[in-house]
């Protein structure tokens, strides 16, 4: 043992030696190392200059997502039905080995009863070898085929260059009300944005995610009337808003995954809700 401490005290002292040395050679000529840094400033400063900037190019991921968004308002049925719409278009593409689907919620617009995902794996990178094979020229030639669908709109996008840095590749831009316009303004701007975006040659597309056409229904319900029936309002809210939407129940655990449990009413029953709103 006492051998090992001092094999390690001597490897210890001549790393010290060697790097006081180091540092006395370095001080006695600290006009060359200012030269030196001086010159490596000035040449990234010229690069940084000289260098053309660009966005990130895309990268084929192997994966393609796809956003579908129905009219404001439109049921689960509806968007069920875009869905098996799309997917043989989907699964007839050269290049795609797997097409998943998810109803009710979409990664760039929320969620909700009108929009859903899709999420379209492609081959293995050595299996297209073609140009016309690439990620980019399948996502153009689905774009295309999906516009024979006119119940939907459909945004298709490939994933970030670099993972995590945003959840699609491509640019983001926000509009912000500061003259305290109402709703419908803001989606007229937002509207006018996209049109004059996608005349630019220099973008391929872009779409917007804000609306406000989503529809209402004014409900008056009589307190008097519920709080001498003894009914509180919590539930008469909790049934409305089961029966115009969903409602969170609790968790269930299967194994060691957890699933939320969300009561949800039939699109068939709130197509006539009508029959009972009075």
């Amino acid at each position: 043992l006492n051998k090992i401490h001092k094999y390690s005290y001597q490897k210890i002292q001549k790393s010290t030696n060697l790097a006081v040395r180091l540092v006395l050679v370095i001080a006695r000529k600290l006009v060359l190392i200012a030269l030196v840094f001086a010159t490596f400033t000035a040449l990234s400063f010229i690069m940084f200059k000289t260098t053309s900037t660009s966005f990130l190019p895309n990268e084929d991921q192997g994966m393609i997502l796809v956003s579908v968004n129905l009219p404001e308002g439109a049921t689960l049925g509806r968007t069920d039905d875009v869905m098996k719409k799309i997917m043989p278009i989907v699964q007839k593409e050269p290049g795609v080995k797997n097409f998943v689907v998810i109803e009710g919620m979409s990664m760039t617009m929320g969620s909700g009863e009108n929009v859903g995902t899709g999420i379209i794996g492609l081959v293995p990178w050595d299996k297209r070898t073609g140009a016309d094979q690439t990620s980019t020229a399948i996502l153009d030639r689905l774009r295309v085929a999906f516009q024979q669908i006119p119940e939907a709109e459909f945004q298709l996008f490939e994933m970030p260059a670099i993972p995590g840095l945003g959840v699609t590749g491509g640019l983001d831009l926000r509009i912000q009300d500061l003259t305290d316009l109402n709703y419908v303004a803001l989606d007229s701007t937002a509207a006018q944005l996209v049109e004059n975006i996608n005349s630019d040659p220099n973008f391929k597309y872009s779409y917007s995610g804000f609306t406000a056409k989503t529809p209402n229904i004014y409900l008056e319900i009589d307190r008097d009337k519920a709080e001498s029936m003894g009914v509180p309002m919590t539930n008469i809210f909790s049934a409305l808003e089961n029966y115009l939407g969903s409602g969170y129940v609790n968790d269930v655990n299967f194994g060691t995954q957890v699933n939320k449990v969300i009561v949800w009413i039939n699109y068939t029953f709130q197509a006539s809700l009508g029959r009972w709103c009075h």
